[in-house]
């Protein structure tokens, strides 16, 4: 079976704070914010009749997905004598990833059955 998709509307967002101490009496402190969204996916699933209405099933598959973030560097004096402003920085890439998995489905009547997947996306680059 080949199994394509695409998201509508869902994302993920995820956010880091780090503080480095530097030298001197100054610290800078690094805040990002980051969206993921899966564009879409495809993947090829070959399965296995386990009794008549039940499959069992391997999967590879391949997504494409962007990523978008901010992040603020604030450089400040710990001894209060001076900040400096904001450093400012936003983008967005293109990531794609390879995932692999395992599933089951059971069929009860025509249009109900039961999915269960389990899945590992591996990210190739940023």
């Amino acid at each position: 079976m080949i199994e394509a998709g695409k998201d509508v509307g869902g994302s993920t967002q995820f956010s880091t704070d780090a503080l480095l101490i530097a030298c001197n009496g100054y610290a800078s402190e690094i805040d990002r914010e980051w969206r993921f969204k899966r564009n879409w996916f495809v993947a090829l699933e070959l399965a296995l009749g386990i009794g008549d209405a039940t499959l069992a099933y391997l999967f590879l598959s391949h997504h494409q997905a962007v990523v978008s973030g901010r992040s603020d560097l604030s450089l400040d004096c710990i001894g209060g004598t001076g900040n400096a402003a904001p450093l400012p920085f936003s983008g967005g890439s293109s990531l794609s990833s390879t995932g692999i998995g395992l599933g089951t489905q059971t069929i009860f009547e025509k249009i109900w059955f039961l999915r269960v997947e389990v899945e590992s996306i591996r990210c190739n680059r940023f």
